[in-house]
């Protein structure tokens, strides 16, 4: 063909070139580099860019790329991959947190009540294939490759490039999540809640939270909207008795529809001590973060009463959505695996919807653990052992006809009763929590803060200083004919941070107190009395040299044979069979060391001579974890309880 012009190929990309270096030189050079950018060296760059976004390392930054640029060497993988974690765990995009030794990710994560679909806030185990898109979406890597000339034995090194990578390595998300276990440096979580809710100032007093997200303080993720809860940061901070009366009273609202009563006092009109557990069920499940454990709250009565929408009603205040019941386990295995999960999950409402009539709650140590312990120790398979899990933001609802709390869970449990609904005019308080919720939320904080308004008036007034007039007294409630009510009330240790934020605030402002139900319920708890009679006669058995768990078997076994566990000093009528003391054991049991005793428990019964125990001496007994012997064996001693009822 004529006329056309000749081909020419299209210029080379201008490819900067630079002198053949050892190798050793350039990764030198390299990692000086990446020193000089990392985002990790300086707090600007800490409290600038990373927080708000990606960082971004030259040359990257003119074209708007927001991703950092990971000069990839593989011989620095494990270094990179550090840096790597390091990032993603200050970036508030991924919300990757520590959680019983896991890296989770905060997410919505799927329920279903009443055959409807709901989303709550909740965590997920940062797998792989997470981590990965992650890092696709945050980060770019470049890799060194050589610039050649020639062809054959003529072709030779002329210099380096850093070239982008069209995807990052996938080995980096491997390395993070199954190399680098034990060292991860998300963040810890306490857990996750979907209302504001409140934490200690430096003085003491609680501080409404109204910005979402993670605090550092606590350790507490929020996830909720600004917007609609703008009036709890509205709360003034003289907030007096006044506000928090008519903020009872919208609580009250709440708890109206449901017809709690007092079984001692069946005609009695007006508040009684099972409407005080209502409201304490709302402001507990919605201030979790104000304090530590709390008690557990049970509800029992005819069927159809309104058990459930009861405690529906302040799982839609706490959370927004309705929540699916937990089941409750009467295999000791199976509850512990439904309790880790719970756990692990981050799930903060514990729902224990219509436990089976006839079942006694009350001798599970897991359950126990969760109620008074800060942390509970979890099965964790991938690491074949146990770790620590935050137990301080979960509340415990049961409900059921008939239930039965005894043993230790009776020492730790507000209990409410309902009569049978009469017909007639009624509405669904979980509509009412729902639609208003803002509205209910803030009452609870308003309760709260203008109690410990009170009470450091009420200090300052006791230490003599002149600011505390008597006008302050009466408009914030200090005054005698309020306080009262709260200096008479009865001790209830081990739930300090409840007491002052819930149960004095309900008293305070003229309800009955909750814990009433508490002390009811241990005064006519057979099994409590029998458990401390047992106490009393192994510490008569055994001394203060204490026993290990086979000894005790030793000793049961003796008795199932048809001895007696001292010999003839007990007649063979105080032989009685009891649960609970191998449970109070089994708490301080290493987990390795458990299958023994429950598989004496549950196939030979446990048969103990118990005493006529004087109930408020066996409240003082406790088991105790003194030592081990030789062989790694757990000791035991029986001694009297240092800590009160807690």
């Amino acid at each position: 063909m004529t006329g056309l012009p000749a081909w020419t190929p299209p210029p080379a990309p201008e490819t900067k070139k630079v002198q053949p270096q050892p190798i050793a030189a350039i990764e030198q050079a390299a990692r000086e580099a990446a020193e000089q950018h990392d985002p990790l060296k300086t707090d600007d760059a800490v409290h600038g860019d990373v927080v708000n976004g990606f960082s971004v390392e030259p040359p990257k930054k003119a074209s708007g790329d927001a991703r950092f640029a990971i000069k990839y060497n593989p011989n620095r993988h494990q270094s990179i991959a550090e840096r790597i974690e390091k990032l993603l765990a200050l970036s508030p995009e991924v919300k990757g947190f520590l959680r019983a030794g896991k890296p989770m990710q905060i997410g919505r994560v799927a329920d279903i009540h009443d055959h409807a679909s709901y989303e709550r806030t909740g965590t997920i185990e940062l797998s792989e294939p997470m981590l990965y898109r992650e890092i696709e979406v945050g980060f770019v890597f470049f890799v060194l490759k050589e610039i050649t000339e020639g062809r054959g034995a003529a072709k030779h090194v002329v210099g380096y490039e850093w070239q982008q990578m069209p995807r990052p390595p996938k080995s980096v998300a491997e390395t993070i999540i199954q190399e680098r276990v034990g060292k991860w440096n998300f963040r810890p979580l306490a857990g996750v809640l979907s209302a504001p809710s409140v934490k200690r100032g430096t003085d003491g007093r609680p501080i409404s939270v109204t910005a979402p997200g993670y605090d550092p303080d606590t350790g507490v993720y929020s996830e909720f909207s600004a917007a609609e809860f703008v009036t709890i940061g509205a709360i003034p901070d003289g907030v007096d008795f006044a506000a928090a009366q008519s903020a009872l009273h919208d609580l009250r609202e709440l708890i109206a529809p449901t017809p709690y009563y007092d079984p001692d006092d069946p005609e009695r009109i007006g508040d009684t001590f099972s409407h005080s557990v209502g409201i304490s069920k709302i402001m507990t499940t919605t201030l979790r973060s104000g304090f530590g454990n709390a008690p557990m709250h049970a509800t029992s009565g005819a069927s159809g009463a309104g058990k459930s929408i009861a405690d529906g009603t302040a799982i839609m205040v706490a959370n927004g959505e309705p929540m699916s019941p937990m089941d409750w386990a009467t295999r000791a295995d199976k509850q512990e695996l439904i309790i880790d999960s719970a756990l692990i999950s981050s799930r903060n409402i514990w729902s224990f919807n219509n436990v089976k009539q006839g079942v006694k709650i009350g001798n599970e140590p897991d359950l126990n653990t969760v109620i008074t312990e800060p942390s509970k120790e979890v099965r964790v398979f991938y690491a074949q052992g146990f770790k620590g899990c935050a137990t301080g933001l979960v509340t415990i609802l049961m409900n059921g006809v008939g239930l039965q709390i005894v043993g230790e869970v009776a020492r730790r449990t507000l209990f409410a009763h309902i009569r049978q609904r009469h017909s007639g005019s009624w509405y669904d308080p979980r509509a009412l929590a729902k639609r208003d919720r803002p509205r209910f939320v803030r009452a609870c904080h308003v309760i709260t803060r203008a109690y410990a308004n009170a009470r450091a008036i009420r200090k300052a007034y006791e230490a003599g200083e002149a600011w505390a007039t008597a006008e302050r007294l009466e408009r914030f409630g200090a005054a005698d004919a309020a306080w009262t009510r709260v200096a008479m009330l009865r001790g209830y240790e081990g739930f300090g941070g409840w007491v002052i934020m819930v149960r004095e605030p309900i008293v305070w402002l003229g309800m009955p107190d909750p814990c009433e139900t508490t002390f009811r319920l241990r005064t006519g708890n057979s099994e409590v009395t029998t458990v401390g009679g047992a106490l009393i006669m192994i510490h008569d058995v055994f001394g203060d040299d204490g026993f290990t768990t086979g000894q005790l078997i030793e000793r049961m076994q003796l008795m199932t044979n048809g001895g007696t566990m001292a010999g003839d000093s007990f007649p063979p009528k105080s032989v009685a069979a009891h649960p609970a003391l191998i449970d109070a054991i089994l708490a301080w049991v290493p987990h390795e060391n458990r299958r023994s005793l429950h598989h004496y428990k549950q196939s030979l019964g446990m048969r103990l001579g118990v005493l006529g125990a004087d109930r408020s001496e066996m409240r003082e007994l406790e088991v105790i974890r003194i030592g081990e012997t030789r062989d790694k064996s757990a000791i035991f001693r029986v001694q009297r309880r240092t800590a009160g009822i807690g």
